[in-house]
């Protein structure tokens, strides 16, 4: 994924997310927004290890069927949580995530 593409993803997740009526859809939305400043360099990567919401998607719209927006939502958001940490982790950090295997 380039980071073009990234932010294309980013801005179709913040449209497709429901109202923020719960809790954790806020939080969404509001880590979709910071993944956008980062990448645009309107913040720093101190923030990005407290990314979780990847997990908070899985979680929440489990039980989904696939071709379903939810889906599709979910997978986006799962995508964008990879990339940013990929991105923008330490190497300590992607070892600690389980993102990188020492070798």
């Amino acid at each position: 994924m380039t980071e073009s593409e990234a932010l294309s993803k980013i801005e179709w997740a913040a449209k497709s997310m429901p109202s923020p009526s719960e809790g954790w859809l806020e939080s969404i939305s509001i880590q979709l927004q910071y993944c956008a400043d980062l990448l645009q360099g309107k913040v720093g990567s101190e923030r990005v290890e407290e990314i979780n919401m990847g997990y908070m998607a899985v979680r929440e719209f489990d039980g989904y069927e696939k071709g379903t927006k939810e889906y599709d939502l979910t997978e986006v958001i799962c995508e964008i949580d990879s990339y940013i940490k990929n991105r923008f982790f330490s190497y300590a950090q992607k070892v600690r995530h389980g993102l990188h295997k020492r070798s």
